[in-house]
């Protein structure tokens, strides 16, 4: 996104909060609070981003974590981590039912 001189590289911003560990253990915590740790708990992740909390929470309760993610070069990196890539809400009207869905959660 380019606006007046500036450009917005979200990228940056994922390699800095990458590093920001305890701020993600936190938002982690708090999300597991709402899964339960059975098997085949299904968790969309939008704006997935590298991954890192679709990761943290497929380790901490052996969900499926899906992702929907708009850049080609971070759902290379989802896809290569063996996780679902969705492009765009469409994609995932397609798969999931809101109304079956335990829990979405949106990282911004």
């Amino acid at each position: 996104m380019e606006r007046q001189g500036f450009a917005y590289k979200g990228c940056d911003n994922l390699e800095a909060m990458s590093h920001a560990v305890n701020y993600n253990k936190y938002l982690i915590e708090n999300i597991l609070l709402y899964l339960s740790p059975k098997h085949n708990t299904k968790v969309l992740d939008f704006g997935a981003g590298k991954g890192i909390y679709a990761g943290m929470i497929q380790k901490e309760c052996s969900a499926m974590v899906d992702c929907l993610e708009p850049d080609k070069r971070l759902q290379r990196e989802l896809k290569d981590r063996g996780h679902k890539v969705y492009e765009s809400i469409g994609e995932i009207k397609q798969k999931y039912d809101p109304s079956s869905m335990r829990l979405m959660y949106l990282n911004i």
